[in-house]
């Protein structure tokens, strides 16, 4: 037996048939009838967003006015606190589909406020030790757990987000704090972030995965660079390069395919100045450089092309 929904869309076949209208002309149609609703949704949006930067601003200009007047407490009331409450709010928004577009702001907001409450409550009430990336990696920590557990709960994509963000803080604070090489370091949050976004992406959470991958390779091509750069294993880069280029079509990854080319055009740059530039060979080499940016970027365009025509 057949539901209203379904007998509705068979009398609108029926009709378009009769009429001869076809699919596309009904979708522009559409389109065309719900722009008035979505401009003035922008305008909504943008107003909301705008009164949103008058009360960041609001408070901190209050803050910064009153912050000599007041104890260590009240510091970190008007600074966790707005932050704690923002974080509350996202989560009862996100159970109120008519306030799901407030739900990403709400926790940007929190995400931006607590941390600076958290150092302010450190730089308060905990005996300064000299370590400065002693603290920042025990609030990342804190945050970083506070929000994966959310997003478990939740599963808000911008949860996940901000989760990446302070644990890929946390990794690179902790390996600051234990006075690892900063080339290491590098290769390490590159590679995080890499395994995370594709572990991100086979969960469905392909909205943020774009921006992880592009970081993620633009970390670890800049470690391995730092690691072999002068060196005899400097080859190596392209090597790495090359790999990323091999992920980004395994992956259908468009940001990680224009991190690869950058890092490529940035070695080739790299290796024509540095063996070529005081040579009589440095005009030659400079046209011979434009001619392969050309060529790389040209099949850079096809590999997308083709990118897009998998996703279809």
């Amino acid at each position: 037996m057949t539901t209203e929904r379904e007998s509705a869309l068979e009398r609108i076949v029926a009709l378009a048939e009769s009429h001869g209208i076809a699919a596309d002309e009904i979708a522009q149609h559409m389109a065309v009838a719900q722009t008035p609703e979505r401009q003035g949704g922008i305008v909504k949006a943008l107003l909301a967003y705008t009164g949103s930067i008058f009360i960041f601003a609001g408070l901190g200009l209050l803050g910064s006015m009153v912050w000599p007047d007041i104890g260590p407490l009240q510091r970190v009331v008007i600074t966790l606190g707005p932050g704690m409450v923002a974080f509350v709010l996202g989560i009862l928004a996100h159970r109120e589909s008519r306030f799901a577009k407030a739900v990403t702001p709400l926790f940007l907001v929190a995400a931006f406020m607590q941390p600076a409450g958290l150092f302010v409550f450190l730089d308060e009430f905990v005996p300064r030790a000299g370590e400065p990336e002693l603290a920042a990696l025990i609030v990342f920590a804190i945050l970083a757990l506070q929000q994966g557990i959310a997003f478990a709960q939740l599963r808000q994509p911008s949860l996940l987000f901000l989760t990446m963000i302070f644990w890929f803080a946390f990794i690179g604070t902790t390996m600051v704090w234990l006075d690892v090489d900063g080339d290491v370091n590098s290769i390490t949050v590159g590679l995080s972030a890499l395994f995370l976004s594709h572990f991100a992406a086979l969960r469905g959470n392909h909205a943020i995965t774009p921006f992880w991958y592009f970081i993620g390779g633009g970390f670890l091509l800049g470690g391995v660079f730092a690691a072999v750069e002068g060196g005899p294993a400097e080859i190596a880069y392209l090597g790495v390069n090359g790999f990323l280029v091999y992920l980004s079509i395994r992956l259908a990854s468009r940001a990680m395919l224009v991190i690869s080319v950058f890092g490529l055009i940035g070695y080739l740059s790299y290796f024509t100045y540095e063996y070529f530039a005081n040579i009589i060979g440095w005009p030659i080499a400079m046209i011979v450089m434009g001619l392969v940016m050309i060529g790389v970027s040209a099949y850079a365009f096809k590999l997308g092309q083709g990118m897009d025509a998998a996703r279809r």
